[in-house]
């Protein structure tokens, strides 16, 4: 019974002394956490809404304004007519006035409505833009995600590695002291197994950079301290240095499993990037026709009824309703209206041809990642046969050394061999997932 409750005792702490629990993390939770958490898609949604409110100000101008007009005045001298003795005031020295009008544009060539129609258009790209921003959110999280399983891939290939030049190590040792074996073998194979632990150590220092990459994207770290964290697969007890972190993320095949549907997508010429491009221009021709209406009369209304004092030369308050109509006209303005007007058409054709580039390039980055995906397909065959064989290499060379037929060098070239092929393989399938993420970014 005491043998059973300290074997559990042993169980239950050897996490907190090897190092930390391991900490899984799938691709959907940090896509989730990228989208929450971006400052780039706040700002445009903070953007868009602050759009609308000034989208939404202008169709004021469409309807007639109501206000409150009121003034009063005072004049040292009011006109007067003598009557022998008598003087008759026409007026009083004091005046005011109070009561609502009504304004209303009747006429100006649609100049209100091109005005909302490129405030609205405005929006309509900022909404555009929001949703190109979270695909590239998603695309730069996925990247950063894809580089993270790329080290622990190699951090574990390099574990095994390690293990296999411990285990040559040890078998060496206990032949140079049965003579079998000469000290240069020893030395050799004693520097294979430093040199495996060294690049565990290098492996780890460049995870720990890119797990701060991610965390920088997500705008937090997933309770996982990127200090000196290793892969889940490793046993922290047999690596230098204490695990600041275990780490299990998907494997790159169950990752590929979900992207694999997106090489069968064609280039979405319609895509929320290209779309936003298409809304700027239709704001600058509104804003042209805008200025050019500048050059059209203009007829305005007004009508009220307000309480004065003094009706004319009486001095009596009365209520007073007026209405008055007035056109407005420029004559000469040195062509400022044309010339604004005129701006706008540039500067839509300059949006234009950046939506031809932009397109241009977008779509050579789809069309290459479509490419790459063939040669990649025939690579990754390459190398599964590549790993197959080298692993038969590695047993069949370190059979023939201790024969004596080969020399150690040979078995290092055999390890060093299948280390390559496996990391080799695991590059192919993360370079694989990256351009499945940039066809499901640009792809329909």
């Amino acid at each position: 019974m005491k043998k059973l409750f300290l074997l559990f005792l042993f169980m239950s702490f050897t996490p907190y002394i090897y190092g930390a629990e391991i900490i899984k993390l799938d691709v959907e939770t940090v896509e989730k956490q990228a989208l929450e958490y971006s400052p780039k898609i706040k700002q445009i949604q903070s953007a868009i809404q602050a759009q609308n409110y000034g989208a939404e100000s202008f169709e004021a101008y469409l309807y007639p304004l109501i206000s409150l007009d009121a003034k009063g005045g005072w004049v040292s001298q009011i006109p007067e007519l003598s009557m022998g003795m008598t003087k008759l005031k026409f007026g009083d020295n004091w005046s005011y006035s109070a009561g609502p009008t009504v304004q209303y544009t009747l006429f100006d060539n649609n100049r209100r409505k091109d005005r909302i129609k490129s405030e609205t258009a405005i929006l309509n790209s900022k909404k555009h833009e929001l949703e190109s921003a979270k695909k590239q959110v998603l695309l730069e999280t996925r990247r950063s995600y894809f580089k993270i399983q790329r080290d622990l891939e190699k951090i574990y290939f390099l574990f095994e590695y390690m293990k296999l030049t411990q285990k040559q190590l040890k078998d060496i040792n206990s032949a140079f002291t049965s003579g079998a074996k000469s000290k240069r073998d020893v030395i050799m194979a004693e520097k294979q197994f430093i040199k495996s632990k060294i690049s565990i150590s290098a492996a780890r220092a460049v995870l720990s950079q890119d797990l701060s990459e991610l965390f920088k994207l997500t705008g937090t770290n997933f309770s996982i301290n990127p200090d000196y964290p290793s892969d889940y697969r490793t046993a922290p007890e047999e690596l230098d240095g204490t695990a600041s972190s275990l780490i299990e993320f998907d494997s790159p095949d169950k990752t590929l499993e979900r992207f694999i549907s997106a090489s069968d997508l064609n280039f979405d010429s319609e895509q929320s990037k290209l779309l936003s491009y298409d809304e700027l221009i239709k704001s600058y021709e509104y804003l042209s026709g805008y200025y050019k209406s500048e050059l059209y009369p203009k007829i305005n209304l007004a009508a009220g009824t307000y309480f004065e004092y003094p009706n004319g030369p009486i001095t009596e308050s009365v209520f007073q309703t007026r209405a008055n109509a007035a056109l407005s006209m420029p004559l000469f303005e040195k062509s400022k209206s044309k010339k604004l007007s005129q701006a706008q058409k540039s500067a839509a054709q300059s949006v234009a041809a950046q939506k031809e580039e932009m397109t241009e390039t977008l779509k050579s980055l789809f069309d290459f990642s479509k490419s790459r995906l063939y040669s990649l397909k025939i690579e990754t065959g390459l190398n599964e046969k590549m790993v197959d064989d080298s692993k038969t290499a590695v047993k069949l060379t370190y059979d023939a050394y201790n024969a004596g037929s080969v020399t150690f060098l040979e078995v290092q070239n055999a390890n060093i061999d299948l280390l390559s092929a496996q990391t080799e393989l695991s590059n192919l399938k993360i370079e694989k997932l990256n351009c499945l993420a940039v066809m499901d970014n640009l792809g329909k």
